[in-house]
């Protein structure tokens, strides 16, 4: 062993936080950080023996890695998003993004939410108003010109009720139905025509159990989809919640097409707000 005393230099504390930076370690003052000092120290001073350096903490990851905990992939992608602004800036996005309720802000989607909407607000000043078109952008349809890969928002799930006069409108039409897609898909240029091979689909999956199970999947998950698309007031969240496509010929809801409906919606009133500030 050729460790001399069991105290930490400040050259010591130096290279642990070098190592910490340069692996994605958390190393932030939060218990997690805590408990990974107290790990590493201890390998150090007592079962190995040896100087925490840059050379003996490399050659220690390996055995240390296991135990410790590091900064997850979105927290260090926000973490590289964040360097392009200033300070003020900063605290401007910090504000309204504690602030906004349809945003997930919390654990892995938070961060994830985070790092999308500052890489695209990336060259521009923090306003609710950029903020608002960076939301258009990113959900605008992309097109075979556009080869940037942008990733969905995660919005917050919400429970949809229909007021007792909405359950008792209009039997053939869904409660404040004001866009009607019935058997529509969007297609990459952005144009809605007939979708045919849903159609197919469905009329195989009426003889394939198999299939079937599939429909009812994609279906969930598109409504699911639906439900989680807000605005960004109560007035805009209502107008999208009464926002349904139904099935040809029927009363029943096709949440593929209700999903694609709600997302046009939000699109245009981004767009519409990003209008009103020029």
């Amino acid at each position: 062993m050729s460790r001399a005393s069991k105290e930490i230099t400040q050259q010591e504390v130096a290279a642990y936080a070098a190592f910490c930076a340069s692996n994605n370690i958390i190393h932030d003052g939060s218990e997690a950080d805590a408990a990974n000092a107290d790990f590493v120290l201890n390998y150090f001073v007592n079962t190995w023996g040896e100087d925490l350096t840059a050379g003996n903490l490399a050659q220690a990851f390996p055995q240390l890695k296991p135990h410790l905990k590091f900064h997850s992939k979105a927290e260090v992608e926000l973490s590289k998003a964040t360097v392009s602004f200033d300070e003020a800036n900063r605290k401007k996005f910090a504000t309204w993004f504690e602030q906004q309720t349809f945003l997930e802000k919390e654990g892995e989607f938070g961060f994830a939410n985070a790092a999308n909407l500052l890489e695209e607000l990336k060259g521009r000043d923090i306003t609710k108003e950029t903020i608002a078109a960076a939301i258009g952008r990113i959900e605008a349809p992309t097109s075979r010109y556009d080869t940037r890969v942008r990733r969905p928002l995660h919005y917050v799930q919400t429970q949809r009720h229909v007021s007792p006069a909405a359950q008792a409108d209009d039997p053939n039409r869904k409660p404040g139905e004001f866009i009607s897609m019935q058997g529509m898909k969007r297609f990459a240029d952005g144009s809605w025509g007939k979708d045919y091979a849903a159609e197919r689909a469905a009329a195989a999956a009426k003889n394939n159990p198999t299939a079937t199970d599939s429909v009812k999947l994609l279906e969930q998950q598109a409504k699911q989809d639906a439900e989680n698309i807000r605005g960004n007031s109560r007035y805009q969240d209502s107008l999208l919640s009464k926002t349904f496509a139904t099935k040809p010929g029927t009363s029943d809801i096709d949440w593929q097409a209700t999903a694609a409906a709600r997302r046009a919606l939000l699109r245009s009133m981004v767009q519409s707000a990003s209008r009103s500030v020029r």
